[in-house]
């Protein structure tokens, strides 16, 4: 099974609720939530770049199963102009930070890639 969140604070609270219900962090493959920043280009202007930022885990239910959890968030762009404005990547890093002290309170850990079926 495959489930998609439309924000991070679903994601988190998804995984959180699972760890509760489960009462084991290890409910996560891997005590781990893989993380991805990414960048495409914008149309046709290469000093444009869209950046989204995308976590996946894979997590066990009570009946032995086990389920994908994603999310993706586009995060806006960055100018790689003479104007040099990142906010696309300040966003995913924020997000980044509070996917990090989710882990560190929870004993998760941060891997890089994705997870995808």
């Amino acid at each position: 099974m495959r489930v998609i969140c439309e924000t991070i604070d679903d994601f988190l609270y998804d995984i959180e609720t699972q760890i509760k219900e489960m009462d084991r962090s290890d409910c996560v493959l891997q005590k781990a939530i893989r993380v991805s920043k990414t960048s495409r280009t914008f149309g046709n202007d290469t000093n444009i770049r869209m950046i989204g930022f995308r976590c996946s885990a894979v997590l066990d239910i009570p009946d032995g199963g086990q389920y994908l959890l994603e999310v993706g968030v586009e995060c806006g762009k960055d100018y790689h102009t003479h104007d040099k404005e990142f906010t696309g990547s300040e966003k995913a890093d924020v997000l980044r930070e509070q996917v990090q002290a989710f882990c560190n309170r929870t004993g998760l850990s941060i891997r890089p890639g994705l997870i995808e079926i």
